[in-house]
């Protein structure tokens, strides 16, 4: 059969991504994670974080443009089935439900420059000086709340960070909620500094025949600990 090109031409239109101001032709996608798990006797000292079900929702959203992503994170838990906790070891029964937004970022590239804010993940001296990363989809998860600024044209490329430590708020391997962070976007980034890690950092360097030189600073204000 002999191809008919304005035809395609015209298929190719029509299925085309849709145009959006500021972000030109976009993409989305929805991304739903359900985590079910039934824990039995763990061993410890503690009998009332045994024998439960717990329900864990993670759903992520993204809108990819041409020159900027944004994408977000909501994280739902639900422990049912636990055992009853007697007011007096209410201090040994920590398992709660807990809906919030764990994740918003913004990331902008443009030739060599590209900006993050709020949630992104950042890594200095390949990992050894600072590493705030995602293990794995369902592992721990933690991220710069904050800004990061960065160039690269090849030969010659800078990175500046500053901001706040956000780890995810439910730890995978006890199923705590851990309260502090909040998750505000807005009015929590610097207030309660004697409840966050603050960090700040750059990268700079330069490649010469296939060999990259550079230097790096961080520096972190490590919150008080309370135990």
């Amino acid at each position: 059969d002999e191809w008919n090109f304005d035809a395609a031409i015209e298929d190719a239109e029509e299925n085309a991504p849709p145009n959006i101001p500021l972000f030109g032709e976009t993409t989305f996608s929805l991304t739903s994670t359900t985590i079910v798990q039934y824990r039995f006797d763990n061993f410890n000292r503690n009998e009332f974080d045994d024998e439960f079900l717990s329900f864990w929702e993670k759903f992520e959203f993204a809108m990819q443009g041409e020159h900027l992503r944004l994408s977000s994170r909501v994280d739902a838990f639900v422990p049912l089935l636990e055992s009853e906790c007697p007011d007096a070891m209410s201090t040994l029964c920590f398992y709660e439900g807990d809906f919030r937004l764990e994740r918003f970022s913004m990331h902008y590239d443009r030739d060599d420059f590209t900006i993050d804010l709020v949630d992104s993940y950042a890594v200095l001296g390949r990992g050894i000086a600072l590493s705030l990363r995602r293990v794995d989809q369902l592992g721990v998860d933690t991220t710069l709340r904050g800004v990061q600024a960065a160039y690269d044209e090849g030969r010659v490329f800078a990175r500046l960070l500053g901001g706040s430590i956000n780890p995810q708020n439910l730890d995978p391997q006890t199923l705590r909620l851990i309260h502090e962070p909040k998750d505000q976007l807005r009015g929590d980034l610097f207030s309660n500094p004697e409840r966050r890690d603050f960090l700040m950092g750059g990268e700079a360097g330069f490649r010469v025949q296939g060999v990259e030189l550079g230097a790096h600073v961080a520096h972190t204000w490590f919150a008080e600990d309370e135990f």
